[in-house]
């Protein structure tokens, strides 16, 4: 891969108290492959989709704890 460009963009709604939240998350990646490399992008995308931690973790949910300590 030559270069790899990206670009990410979230969204905040309200929920049904009024309350402000990340109401959806859009990555976009512009990957720069040499001519050569082009058949294997695919194979890549896949791959990623199963091993992004980031993308898989707010998918499945991240367990949130919060502690106050005075």
């Amino acid at each position: 891969m030559k270069d790899l460009k990206t670009k990410i963009e979230g969204t905040l709604a309200r929920n049904e108290k009024g309350r402000w939240r990340i109401k959806k998350i859009e990555a976009r990646l512009h990957p720069l492959v040499d001519e050569q490399h082009q058949s294997q992008l695919q194979r890549c995308i896949e791959i990623f989709e199963q091993y992004c931690v980031a993308t898989q973790s707010v998918r499945e949910g991240i367990d949130v704890q919060v502690e106050v300590v005075k």
